[in-house]
């Protein structure tokens, strides 16, 4: 082996061995300086981790997996079809109960005392629009008619301080509501309620006073309660119903404007409807002492040949009698 040859070997060996020290040193120096580092992930409770791609492009968000609720449909149901539901058929139940508007079909009953011991009335019944209803108080029995709301509201006569009054419909639906009336025993009442088309009318002939005279109260001139509160004398108030009709004659009698004699009377005309018939009709009066009479009567018109006439009939109420106050 040359020299030369000897020399080559040699420095081969030295490179290798002096590459291998200084990668061992590095290595070694990198150790003992580097601090040691620990992996950690510092987060909110309710944030997942973040995702980082190796590009260094900006993370997408993740939900939280508590929030990772899957969709799915019922079996059968047209997303489409859920889309154009109606709002009403979801609101409003199917249910008899109801009306179209959504009130409870309960008639609802209110009274209220008003003035010269009047009772009025409010009804509302949205599943009998149109309808007929009987009221009842005290055997007085009247008839209305509901509205396009089906809703009523009248004044009636009380006959007891201690008022009740009932609504009844043809399907027997009903309601009944009690109202005190302190001042109903101020007041004499009388009532006369028929059956069938109009065919009675109640005269009230005040102190002395003649037919066409201002003491002379009827349908032609029925005053008003607010004569019977001021003193001036009595009303008459008149029902007119599909099948029954009433007519309630009141006077105040501890306020009269003077005493004397309330005479009462009754015309029944003669038509083609009631000719050669017999009428029955109900008398209501209420007594000094308290309480109200009830009395059935039935009357037999005269023949068809009469048509035009008037029968006037004086038994059928007692005459009210005002003494000095």
């Amino acid at each position: 082996m040359s020299f030369f040859a000897s020399m080559d070997r040699k420095r081969v060996l030295t490179g290798i061995v002096t590459m291998l020290i200084a990668f061992g040193t590095g290595h070694i120096m990198q150790a003992m300086v580097a601090p040691k580092a620990t992996a950690t992930l510092e987060e909110p409770a309710d944030v997942a981790p973040v995702l980082r791609s190796r590009d260094g492009s900006k993370p997408l968000p993740m939900p939280p997996a508590a929030t990772l609720t899957p969709i799915s449909l019922q079996p059968g149901l047209d997303p489409a079809r859920a889309r154009k539901t109606s709002p009403r058929a979801v609101l409003l139940p199917d249910d008899a109960a109801f009306s179209p508007f959504g009130l409870p079909c309960a008639p609802q009953l209110e009274l209220t005392a008003a003035q010269s011991a009047m009772i009025e009335a409010r009804l509302l019944a949205p599943c009998h629009v149109g309808q007929v209803v009987t009221f009842d108080h005290a055997g007085l029995e009247i008839e209305a008619r509901t509205d396009a709301l089906g809703m009523i509201t009248l004044a009636l006569p009380a006959f007891d301080e201690t008022a009740t009054l009932s609504a009844a419909f043809a399907d027997g639906s009903s309601v009944m509501r009690g109202v005190s009336v302190p001042d109903a025993s101020d007041y004499a009442r009388v009532a006369l309620i028929w059956e069938g088309p109009q065919v009675f009318g109640m005269h009230a002939l005040e102190l002395g006073a003649r037919y066409g005279d201002a003491g002379h109260v009827w349908a032609g001139a029925p005053k008003s309660p607010d004569r019977a509160a001021r003193g001036s004398g009595g009303f008459l108030t008149r029902f007119t119903g599909r099948r029954v009709s009433a007519e309630i004659y009141s006077y105040p009698i501890h306020h009269a404007p003077g005493t004397g004699v309330v005479r009462l009377t009754v015309a029944a005309d003669v038509t083609a409807q009631s000719c050669n018939q017999k009428v029955a009709a109900r008398a209501l009066q209420t007594s000094p002492v308290g309480g109200v009479s009830s009395r059935d009567v039935k009357v037999a018109m005269p023949d068809c040949d009469a048509i035009g006439q008037t029968l006037r009939l004086k038994n059928l109420f007692q005459d009210m009698r005002l003494a000095t106050r």
